[in-house]
């Protein structure tokens, strides 16, 4: 097919190519490895000596903000690099919160046993799901995903009561252990250190040529394919890999909790996690773990106007959309390339009348300084 006057043909469009510390062909996205190593190195010192250093409360606090931070993780894998807008997140979270507790109530499975089997569901559902919608495009994928969550809430309160155990939920649930160990620290070293291999994951993930591709696309999807990408192929595997890790997250949470009632499909949540996704900044690596810990003791500090919380978590997704467009992750990266950029820019200036190089600094048309 021949190319309009000016243009360029399809087949040699360039493609938006990742550099080592953006992973996108659109702008530094994601820290350097060696940066993402520290930052990684750090929250894991975090997360080792805060049951030492804080009380029982803000410690499953903690655990709590390392669950959600799975699930926002996961979400930023489809939404900030993969393009994909669904709002079936809460699908596989409730998927794999009651998938674990039904394995431990009625097969005895040990824990661990029971949120692999969780993971398991949820990759399979991500699959049957993310199979069908993602040839679905604009609002109508959106709705197909939603549905999906909603149905899941409907048949959890009503529908399969010998299953989910209707509006009472499913409960009895054996707490997140280690070494035999059943307290708060020790779920908060599970959760954290599980938040830290899934941030380790991604990262690893999107640095990878799958990663590579999956953002290609999200750029430029007629460009992408004309280089042999497959477009719904990606991303259905891409799905399929953030439904099993929300997956993971729901199972963590329901032997957190010790229960799972039918809330954890319901619009507020989802409404309060995309409220932590878009403060910490989607398309960033560190975006879903600050949003995460912050709303979370945040929310715990409003409890006591829980029949507001719809309308703060509505007000909090305006106000950041409109002034910190990137998130407070994007925002800080933004301000730190500026910075940087401002600095070699003036120690370029600077260089120009240095002595000792035996030569003299030229201005534009060749004359040089001091002639």
């Amino acid at each position: 097919m021949s190319a309009g006057a000016g243009s360029v043909p399809v087949a040699e469009r360039p493609v938006a190519q990742p550099d080592a510390t953006t992973g996108s062909g659109r702008g530094p996205l994601r820290p350097a490895p060696t940066a993402g190593v520290a930052a990684l190195a750090g929250l894991a010192l975090v997360v080792a000596v805060l049951p030492a250093a804080a009380g029982d409360y803000v410690v499953s606090l903690a655990t709590l903000a390392a669950i959600w931070a799975i699930v926002n993780m996961a979400w930023n894998l489809l939404l900030g690099y993969g393009g994909v807008f669904s709002l079936g997140q809460l699908g596989f979270f409730g998927i794999g919160a009651y998938g674990a507790a039904w394995m431990h109530l009625h097969t005895g499975l040990p824990v661990p046993l029971t949120i692999a089997c969780a993971v398991a569901m949820g990759a399979l559902a991500g699959l049957a799901v993310g199979w069908p919608s993602l040839r679905l495009f604009g609002p109508y994928m959106v709705l197909f995903t939603l549905a999906f969550q909603l149905s899941l809430l409907s048949l959890a309160q009503t529908g399969l009561p010998g299953i989910t155990g209707g509006g009472a939920g499913l409960q009895g649930l054996a707490p997140l252990g280690l070494f035999g160990a059943s307290t708060e620290a020790s779920a908060l070293w599970v959760c954290g250190a599980l938040a830290i291999a899934v941030a380790a994951l991604c990262a690893g993930l999107l640095r990878s040529p799958f990663g590579m591709a999956i953002q290609a696309l999200r750029d430029s999807r007629r460009t992408a394919e004309a280089r042999g990408m497959a477009f719904v192929g990606h991303r259905v595997v891409l799905f399929v890999i953030s439904a099993a890790l929300t997956a993971l997250a729901g199972a963590l949470y329901a032997h957190v909790i010790g229960l799972v009632v039918p809330t954890v499909l319901d619009l507020p949540l989802l409404l309060a996690l995309l409220a932590m996704l878009i403060l910490g900044g989607p398309g960033t690596l560190a975006g879903p773990i600050v949003g995460a810990v912050i709303l979370t003791f945040v929310n715990d500090r409003l409890s006591s106007t829980e029949e507001y919380q719809q309308v703060i978590w509505g007000a909090t997704i305006i106000a950041v959309t409109l002034l910190l467009p990137g998130g407070i992750a994007g925002t800080a990266g933004k301000i730190r390339r500026h910075g940087a950029g401002w600095l070699d820019r003036w120690m370029d200036d600077g260089s120009e009348d240095a002595p000792g190089d035996g030569r003299a600094a030229e201005r534009p048309g060749g004359e040089r300084r001091g002639a």
